[in-house]
């Protein structure tokens, strides 16, 4: 009698633990349009008009322990190329994520389970979804962070990987290359005088060649509104059993906060190593990211060998209104394939404007000026995407 008696208790407190956060339950949506034009500015831009319609459809279930969550997101997206004529239908799981929290006087323990973003300490390695396990601990002193994903059940047609894997005919959905990911993190902040220490390890492996990067960084403010971040990541890839490469990117950035319209300046330079062909630099190759992350508008720079700084402004005129723009310049300094020196220069701005709490527009332009001997038209592109949440 005694065990039936614990056994219903333990159904009943199964049951009231997860039915408490029913009354919380919490769900919504996006709709969103957008027209856009990408490509080589001439005669024939119009025919580079694209236009994309989103539904998106979101939910969250919060749970009694403090922190704690399900939440979910899905979309499906319909596109239509003016040039080719050609219409895509597309359906994918964007974020499907338990997070489980336990706070204690000295620590927090958050285990995160499912699908949702991941950033690698440097945002150069890989930037993009995973379906994966993390364990963050987090005290006054300290932040660690172990993880675990795979990508083979995301869809190649949403998921921005080096490694595709498309197969004729398939529609909505295919899956993406078989690659495992993992990182250990570590973070002190406030180490010295406001300056925050970080360090990661992380690699991956599957369909891809195996790779093993490790990056430093270091962040913090040096005067007043100032700040700066200064990053590198050095990556071992293993293209044979019995050979490596070496590379390596490095990043500064120097930011200040001005004291009018929430605004800030930025000054951002990325340097990559690239092959060079000699025999005393064989070892030194290309850095390779698992995630497609190119430095141009265009996508036709990469970061392997080359150089990118430039300027970035943020601006907020109004409670409603965000203004940002950027300009960079793109030098060869490694890569033996082109001339070495200037690449070229590109310019992007945007403009975002909250309408109201459930509707909002944007509007976005930018253009990459490359081979300027050549009188090359450039590569422009420019948006409108009008957004409404429910």
């Amino acid at each position: 009698m005694t065990k039936k008696i614990r056994l219903i208790i333990s159904v009943l407190f199964v049951c009231i633990l997860f039915a408490l956060p029913l009354s919380a339950f919490d769900w919504g949506g996006f709709v969103s349009a957008d027209v856009g034009i990408k490509g080589t500015a001439n005669a024939d831009l119009i025919k580079k008009i694209t236009q994309s319609d989103r539904l998106t459809l979101w939910m969250r279930i919060p749970f009694p322990l403090k922190d704690s969550y399900f939440t979910a997101e899905g979309f499906y997206d319909f596109k239509y190329a003016n040039e080719t004529k050609e219409i895509t239908h597309l359906l994918d799981i964007s974020l499907c994520k338990l997070s489980m929290t336990v706070n204690e006087p000295e620590a927090k323990f958050t285990l995160n389970m499912g699908r949702y973003g991941i950033s690698d300490l440097s945002g150069f390695v890989f930037a993009q979804n995973a379906d994966g396990i993390e364990l963050r601990v987090s005290t006054s002193r300290f932040e660690s962070k172990l993880y675990g994903g795979y990508t083979g059940l995301l869809n190649s047609y949403t998921a921005p990987m080096n490694v595709s894997q498309f197969s004729a005919g398939q529609m909505l959905y295919q899956p993406a290359a078989s690659t495992v990911i993992g990182s250990f993190f570590m973070s002190f902040p406030r180490l010295f005088k406001q300056q925050t220490l970080s360090c990661e390890i992380s690699g991956f492996g599957g369909q891809t060649v195996p790779a093993l990067f490790t990056t430093a960084a270091l962040n913090g403010p040096i005067y007043g509104s100032l700040f700066y971040a200064v990053s590198s990541t050095a990556a071992f890839e293993m293209p044979r059993k019995d050979s490596f490469l070496f590379s390596n990117l490095s990043r500064f950035e120097l930011t200040a906060y001005l004291p009018f319209m929430s605004s800030f300046l930025s000054w951002n330079t990325v340097f990559a190593t690239g092959k060079t062909g000699s025999e005393k630099t064989k070892n030194i190759g290309d850095f390779k990211s698992l995630s497609i992350i190119p430095a141009s508008l265009s996508g036709s720079v990469k970061y392997a060998g080359n150089v990118k700084t430039g300027l970035t402004g943020s601006f907020k005129p109004h409670s409603s209104l965000l203004w940002t723009l950027n300009a960079d310049a793109f030098f060869n300094v490694m890569n033996t394939s082109a001339a070495k020196g200037f690449i070229g220069v590109q310019w992007q701005t945007a403009v975002r404007w909250q309408i109201f709490s459930d509707l909002q527009l944007s509007v976005s332009a930018g253009q990459f000026f490359t081979d300027f001997d050549k009188k090359k038209a450039p590569y422009t592109l420019a948006t409108v995407k009008l957004l409404y949440s429910f």
